[in-house]
C-alpha cells in the first residue's frame, strides 16, 4: 500500500517487542484509498471494530487485467434538512462523479459539490455544471486529500529530522494515530527553573505553538507545509527555547506594567435656574481692588453687605407671600 500510493512506511513496536511496518490514512478520506487501491488492481481486506465485535470484509478489485493510477476528483456531501452534511462520498472517477451529479440535482437532492485541486490548481472539466436544471448552487474546491496527506508526510519526515539532529541519543518513530493538532517538539524550562517550556507544532492548524505553563505565549502560522518544514530545518531546540523565554518575560514585563492614567472626563458646571435663558444672566464682579485685609468671609462683610444696604440705588421689595427681601445690586 505504501509503495502504491506513496505513503510514508512508519514502523510500531508490539507488546513483545517485535517491531511492524505499517503506514495511514486519515479515516475520513479511507473510502478514497480504498477506491485507488482497488482501481490499481488490488484487492482490500477492511477490519474494524463495532459494538466491540471484530468485522472483516474483503472487497475484490474487478480491475486486475487494466488496472488505473487513478486519482480523487471530487465529492458529494449529502445534506439533512437543516443543512448539516449527512454522508460525503469521495469519487475517484471523473466520469462517475459527474453521472451520480447530474442524477442527484434531478431529483432535487440536496448536496454540496466538491472540486479538488491537483499540485497545479487544476481541476477536472467543470462546463457539465451549465447543463444542470436547476443550477446547482453550492460548489466549492478544496486541495486534493491524496496533496494533504503527501504534505504531512513530508512534514513527518522533516520532524523525524528534526528528532534526530536534536535528540541524537534516542531513537524516534511517527506514530499512525499521532495527535496532529498537538505535536510535541521540545521540552524544557525557564532559567529560574520556575516554569515549564513546551513548543507544539499544531499541523491542522500550521501552527507553531510556544507555551509556558501550557499558556501560549507566541506562535507562528505557516502558509503551507513547505513553510512547516523550513521552520524544522532552521530551528533547533536551544533557539525554540531561547524563542519561548523572551515571549515570557516580554509577557510579564507587559503584566506588570503601571497601570494607564485615566484622564478625567470634563465635568459639566451647575447652573443654578437653568429655566432662565442665557441673554438674561450677568456676571458680576468687584471692580475695586482696594477690597481691605482679613479672611475672605471678613472681606465679605467688609466690602458687600454695607454696599447692599447702603446704597441709594439699591432696589429692595418685599415679597409678601413668602417674606423674602428681593435685592438688585447694580454696581457691585
Amino acid at each position: 500500500m505504501a509503495a502504491e500510493l506513496d505513503l510514508m512506511l512508519t514502523t510500531r513496536g508490539l507488546a513483545d517487542r517485535a517491531v511492524v511496518q505499517m503506514c495511514g490514512v486519515p479515516a475520513h478520506i479511507l473510502g478514497t484509498y480504498t477506491d485507488m487501491l482497488l482501481d490499481r488492481g488490488i484487492d482490500v481486506v477492511v477490519s474494524a471494530l463495532e459494538d466491540g465485535v471484530r468485522k472483516t470484509v474483503q472487497i475484490v478489485s474487478t480491475n486486475k487485467e487494466d488496472p488505473i493510477q487513478s486519482q480523487p476528483v471530487g465529492a458529494i456531501e449529502y445534506l439533512h434538512t437543516d443543512g448539516q452534511v449527512r454522508e460525503r462520498i469521495e469519487y475517484t472517477s471523473e466520469y462517475q462523479f459527474k453521472k451520480d451529479v447530474q442524477e442527484e440535482n434531478h431529483y432535487g437532492v440536496p448536496m454540496v459539490l466538491v472540486f479538488y485541486e491537483n499540485q497545479e490548481g487544476h481541476t477536472i472539466d467543470k462546463s457539465f455544471l451549465e447543463s444542470l436544471d436547476p443550477p446547482l448552487q453550492n460548489v466549492r474546491t478544496e486541495r486534493s486529500p491524496t496533496l494533504i496527506v503527501e504534505g504531512e508526510q513530508r512534514v513527518f519526515d522533516a520532524l523525524l529530522n528534526f528528532y534526530n539532529i536534536n535528540f541524537p541519543e534516542t531513537s524516534h518513530t511517527i506514530e499512525p494515530d499521532l495527535d496532529k493538532s498537538r505535536i510535541s517538539l521540545v521540552y524544557s524550562t525557564t532559567g529560574d527553573g520556575e516554569h515549564d517550556i513546551q513548543v507544539y507544532l499544531n499541523l491542522e492548524k500550521l501552527r507553531f505553538e510556544y507555551t509556558v505553563d501550557q499558556t501560549e505565549v507566541h506562535g507562528v502560522d505557516c502558509t503551507d507545509y513547505d513553510e512547516i518544514i523550513s521552520i524544522l530545518g532552521n530551528e533547533t531546540f536551544d533557539s525554540m527555547i531561547v524563542e519561548a523565554e523572551e515571549a515570557f518575560e516580554k509577557q510579564q514585563e507587559t503584566d506588570l506594567a503601571p497601570p494607564q492614567p485615566v484622564r478625567k472626563l470634563k465635568e459639566t458646571p451647575h447652573v443654578l435656574l437653568p429655566d432662565i435663558s442665557s441673554q438674561y444672566r450677568t456676571n458680576f464682579r468687584i471692580d475695586n481692588d482696594d477690597i481691605g485685609v482679613g479672611t475672605p468671609l471678613e472681606r465679605f462683610h467688609h466690602n458687600i453687605i454695607p454696599q447692599v444696604f447702603s446704597s441709594s440705588s439699591t432696589l429692595c421689595g418685599w415679597d409678601t407671600s413668602s417674606s423674602i427681601c428681593l435685592s438688585v445690586l447694580p454696581n457691585l
